[in-house]
Protein backbone atom coordinates (compact mmCIF):
# COMPACT_ATOMS: atom_id res chain seq x y z
CA UNK A 1 0.00 0.00 0.00
CA UNK A 2 1.34 3.40 -0.91
CA UNK A 3 1.95 6.12 1.59
CA UNK A 4 -0.90 8.13 0.11
CA UNK A 5 -3.42 5.34 0.56
CA UNK A 6 -2.29 4.73 4.15
CA UNK A 7 -2.71 8.41 4.87
CA UNK A 8 -6.19 8.36 3.34
CA UNK A 9 -7.13 5.34 5.44
CA UNK A 10 -5.96 7.03 8.62
CA UNK A 11 -7.89 10.13 7.75
CA UNK A 12 -11.07 8.08 7.11
CA UNK A 13 -10.66 6.20 10.38
CA UNK A 14 -10.21 9.43 12.30
CA UNK A 15 -13.22 10.95 10.58
CA UNK A 16 -15.42 7.94 11.43
CA UNK A 17 -13.96 7.32 14.89
CA UNK A 18 -17.20 8.39 16.59
CA UNK A 19 -19.16 5.72 14.71
CA UNK A 20 -16.81 2.93 15.73
CA UNK A 21 -16.93 4.07 19.35
CA UNK A 22 -20.73 4.28 19.26
CA UNK A 23 -21.04 0.81 17.71
CA UNK A 24 -18.62 -0.65 20.27
CA UNK A 25 -20.49 0.98 23.13
CA UNK A 26 -23.81 -0.25 21.74
CA UNK A 27 -22.48 -3.80 21.41
CA UNK A 28 -21.24 -3.71 25.01
CA UNK A 29 -24.62 -2.40 26.19
CA UNK A 30 -26.40 -5.11 24.20
CA UNK A 31 -24.18 -7.78 25.74
CA UNK A 32 -24.88 -6.37 29.18
CA UNK A 33 -28.63 -6.53 28.49
CA UNK A 34 -28.35 -10.13 27.26
CA UNK A 35 -26.40 -11.11 30.38
CA UNK A 36 -28.91 -9.30 32.60
CA UNK A 37 -31.85 -11.03 30.90
CA UNK A 38 -30.12 -14.37 31.32
CA UNK A 39 -29.50 -13.71 35.01
CA UNK A 40 -33.12 -12.60 35.47
CA UNK A 41 -34.43 -15.76 33.80
CA UNK A 42 -32.12 -17.91 35.92
CA UNK A 43 -33.24 -16.10 39.08
CA UNK A 44 -36.90 -16.53 38.11
CA UNK A 45 -36.38 -20.25 37.56
CA UNK A 46 -34.61 -20.53 40.90
CA UNK A 47 -37.50 -18.69 42.57
CA UNK A 48 -40.02 -21.04 40.95
CA UNK A 49 -37.97 -24.05 42.00
CA UNK A 50 -37.74 -22.71 45.55
CA UNK A 51 -41.52 -22.15 45.60
CA UNK A 52 -42.11 -25.73 44.45
CA UNK A 53 -39.69 -27.07 47.05
CA UNK A 54 -41.43 -24.96 49.71
CA UNK A 55 -44.85 -26.33 48.72
CA UNK A 56 -43.48 -29.87 48.81
CA UNK A 57 -41.99 -29.28 52.26
CA UNK A 58 -45.26 -27.78 53.50
CA UNK A 59 -47.25 -30.69 52.07
CA UNK A 60 -44.94 -33.19 53.75
CA UNK A 61 -45.29 -31.30 57.03
CA UNK A 62 -49.11 -31.47 56.96
CA UNK A 63 -50.91 -34.40 58.55
CA UNK A 64 -53.37 -36.62 56.68
CA UNK A 65 -56.27 -37.38 58.99
CA UNK A 66 -58.62 -40.34 58.73
CA UNK A 67 -61.78 -40.15 60.82
CA UNK A 68 -63.64 -43.43 61.31
CA UNK A 69 -66.65 -44.60 63.28
CA UNK A 70 -66.06 -48.26 64.19
CA UNK A 71 -68.86 -50.49 65.50
CA UNK A 72 -67.99 -52.72 68.47
CA UNK A 73 -69.73 -56.04 69.06
CA UNK A 74 -71.12 -56.74 72.51
CA UNK A 75 -70.53 -60.41 73.10
CA UNK A 76 -73.27 -60.67 75.73
CA UNK A 77 -75.99 -59.27 73.44
CA UNK A 78 -74.48 -60.24 70.06
CA UNK A 79 -75.25 -56.70 68.89
CA UNK A 80 -73.14 -53.69 67.95
CA UNK A 81 -74.00 -51.75 71.09
CA UNK A 82 -71.10 -49.30 70.77
CA UNK A 83 -69.53 -47.01 68.23
CA UNK A 84 -65.93 -45.93 68.70
CA UNK A 85 -64.48 -42.84 67.00
CA UNK A 86 -60.84 -43.14 65.90
CA UNK A 87 -58.67 -40.38 64.38
CA UNK A 88 -55.57 -41.60 62.55
CA UNK A 89 -52.75 -39.50 61.10
CA UNK A 90 -50.96 -40.94 58.08
CA UNK A 91 -49.04 -37.76 57.20
CA UNK A 92 -46.61 -35.39 58.90
CA UNK A 93 -46.24 -35.60 62.66
CA UNK A 94 -48.39 -33.27 64.79
CA UNK A 95 -47.83 -31.74 68.21
CA UNK A 96 -50.15 -30.43 70.94
CA UNK A 97 -53.00 -32.43 69.42
CA UNK A 98 -56.52 -32.22 70.87
CA UNK A 99 -59.92 -33.38 69.65
CA UNK A 100 -63.45 -32.34 70.62
CA UNK A 101 -66.56 -34.17 69.43
CA UNK A 102 -70.02 -32.57 69.36
CA UNK A 103 -72.95 -35.00 69.12
CA UNK A 104 -76.44 -34.05 67.88
CA UNK A 105 -79.70 -35.96 67.63
CA UNK A 106 -81.84 -34.81 64.71
CA UNK A 107 -85.52 -35.65 64.93
CA UNK A 108 -88.11 -35.38 62.16
CA UNK A 109 -91.75 -36.20 62.87
CA UNK A 110 -95.16 -35.48 61.40
CA UNK A 111 -97.51 -33.19 63.30
CA UNK A 112 -101.11 -32.22 62.74
CA UNK A 113 -102.16 -32.52 59.12
CA UNK A 114 -99.17 -32.10 56.80
CA UNK A 115 -97.09 -30.29 59.41
CA UNK A 116 -93.52 -31.52 59.82
CA UNK A 117 -91.84 -31.22 63.21
CA UNK A 118 -88.07 -31.07 63.56
CA UNK A 119 -85.60 -30.94 66.43
CA UNK A 120 -81.82 -30.54 66.42
CA UNK A 121 -80.69 -31.45 69.92
CA UNK A 122 -77.09 -31.20 71.21
CA UNK A 123 -76.57 -34.21 73.49
CA UNK A 124 -73.98 -35.02 76.13
CA UNK A 125 -72.49 -38.40 76.93
CA UNK A 126 -72.33 -40.14 73.56
CA UNK A 127 -68.59 -40.39 74.11
CA UNK A 128 -67.66 -40.82 77.76
CA UNK A 129 -63.88 -41.16 77.48
CA UNK A 130 -61.04 -40.19 75.10
CA UNK A 131 -57.63 -41.82 74.85
CA UNK A 132 -54.81 -39.82 73.25
CA UNK A 133 -51.89 -41.60 71.59
CA UNK A 134 -48.35 -40.70 72.62
CA UNK A 135 -47.00 -40.34 69.08
CA UNK A 136 -47.83 -37.60 66.59
CA UNK A 137 -48.60 -40.15 63.87
CA UNK A 138 -50.75 -43.27 63.71
CA UNK A 139 -53.83 -43.44 65.92
CA UNK A 140 -54.02 -40.07 67.66
CA UNK A 141 -57.23 -40.39 69.64
CA UNK A 142 -59.88 -43.00 70.42
CA UNK A 143 -63.28 -41.91 71.79
CA UNK A 144 -65.51 -44.51 73.44
CA UNK A 145 -68.95 -44.49 75.02
CA UNK A 146 -71.03 -46.64 77.35
CA UNK A 147 -73.24 -48.60 74.96
CA UNK A 148 -73.89 -45.39 73.03
CA UNK A 149 -75.35 -47.08 69.96
CA UNK A 150 -77.65 -49.23 72.08
CA UNK A 151 -79.01 -46.08 73.74
CA UNK A 152 -79.70 -44.43 70.38
CA UNK A 153 -81.37 -47.58 69.01
CA UNK A 154 -83.63 -47.71 72.08
CA UNK A 155 -84.55 -44.03 71.63
CA UNK A 156 -85.35 -44.64 67.99
CA UNK A 157 -87.55 -47.65 68.85
CA UNK A 158 -89.37 -45.68 71.56
CA UNK A 159 -89.94 -42.79 69.14
CA UNK A 160 -91.51 -45.11 66.58
CA UNK A 161 -93.86 -46.36 69.28
CA UNK A 162 -94.89 -42.84 70.37
CA UNK A 163 -96.86 -41.80 67.26
CA UNK A 164 -99.60 -44.34 68.02
CA UNK A 165 -100.42 -42.55 71.28
CA UNK A 166 -99.54 -39.01 70.12
CA UNK A 167 -101.38 -39.13 66.79
CA UNK A 168 -98.11 -38.61 64.97
CA UNK A 169 -97.67 -40.29 61.63
CA UNK A 170 -93.94 -40.95 61.82
CA UNK A 171 -90.84 -40.10 63.83
CA UNK A 172 -87.35 -40.58 62.40
CA UNK A 173 -84.15 -40.12 64.38
CA UNK A 174 -80.82 -39.14 62.83
CA UNK A 175 -77.35 -38.43 64.24
CA UNK A 176 -74.57 -35.96 63.52
CA UNK A 177 -71.05 -35.83 64.97
CA UNK A 178 -68.88 -32.76 64.38
CA UNK A 179 -65.20 -33.11 65.23
CA UNK A 180 -62.76 -30.28 65.94
CA UNK A 181 -59.03 -31.03 65.68
CA UNK A 182 -56.42 -28.62 67.01
CA UNK A 183 -52.68 -29.17 66.52
CA UNK A 184 -49.31 -27.80 65.42
CA UNK A 185 -47.62 -29.22 62.33
CA UNK A 186 -43.92 -29.94 61.72
CA UNK A 187 -43.34 -26.29 60.83
CA UNK A 188 -44.86 -25.28 64.19
CA UNK A 189 -47.91 -23.70 62.54
CA UNK A 190 -51.19 -23.85 64.48
CA UNK A 191 -54.26 -25.40 62.84
CA UNK A 192 -57.92 -25.94 63.63
CA UNK A 193 -59.72 -28.38 61.33
CA UNK A 194 -63.33 -29.57 61.31
CA UNK A 195 -64.74 -32.92 60.22
CA UNK A 196 -68.10 -34.63 60.16
CA UNK A 197 -67.71 -38.20 61.41
CA UNK A 198 -70.01 -40.36 59.29
CA UNK A 199 -71.17 -43.80 60.34
CA UNK A 200 -70.74 -45.03 56.76
CA UNK A 201 -67.83 -44.07 54.50
CA UNK A 202 -65.53 -42.41 57.02
CA UNK A 203 -65.21 -38.76 57.99
CA UNK A 204 -65.44 -35.76 55.69
CA UNK A 205 -63.72 -32.39 56.05
CA UNK A 206 -66.15 -29.48 56.39
CA UNK A 207 -65.60 -25.74 56.20
CA UNK A 208 -64.20 -23.94 59.23
CA UNK A 209 -67.22 -21.64 59.25
CA UNK A 210 -69.74 -24.50 59.38
CA UNK A 211 -67.68 -26.39 61.96
CA UNK A 212 -67.32 -23.39 64.27
CA UNK A 213 -71.05 -22.69 64.13
CA UNK A 214 -71.96 -26.26 65.09
CA UNK A 215 -69.36 -26.49 67.86
CA UNK A 216 -70.58 -23.18 69.29
CA UNK A 217 -74.18 -24.45 69.26
CA UNK A 218 -73.15 -27.59 71.11
CA UNK A 219 -70.89 -25.86 73.66
CA UNK A 220 -73.38 -23.18 74.73
CA UNK A 221 -76.42 -25.51 74.86
CA UNK A 222 -77.85 -27.14 77.97
CA UNK A 223 -77.23 -30.67 76.80
CA UNK A 224 -79.30 -33.60 78.08
CA UNK A 225 -77.43 -36.79 78.92
CA UNK A 226 -77.88 -39.55 76.37
CA UNK A 227 -78.21 -42.22 79.05
CA UNK A 228 -81.21 -40.48 80.67
CA UNK A 229 -82.88 -38.92 77.61
CA UNK A 230 -86.43 -40.18 76.94
CA UNK A 231 -88.29 -40.34 73.65
CA UNK A 232 -91.19 -38.14 74.84
CA UNK A 233 -88.71 -35.48 76.01
CA UNK A 234 -87.05 -35.52 72.62
CA UNK A 235 -90.39 -35.24 70.81
CA UNK A 236 -91.37 -32.33 73.07
CA UNK A 237 -88.39 -30.39 71.67
CA UNK A 238 -89.67 -30.69 68.09
CA UNK A 239 -91.14 -27.61 66.46
CA UNK A 240 -92.73 -26.98 63.05
CA UNK A 241 -90.04 -26.73 60.39
CA UNK A 242 -89.72 -23.43 58.56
Amino acid sequence: MTTGKISEARTWLKANKIWFETIAASLLSLMAIVVSVGQTCAAAKQTQLLAVQTRIAEAQALPQFEVAMRPKLNDSTAKFDDYILVVTNRGGMVQDFSATAAYFLRLEASGAGLEVLKADVPVNGYFTASYLGAAGVGELVTMVGNHNNAAVVKLSDDLRALPHSRQVGFANLGEQIILRLRYRDLLSRSHEDYYEANFVGGGARISDEAGKVRLAEWERARRPELASLRADELLARAAPSK
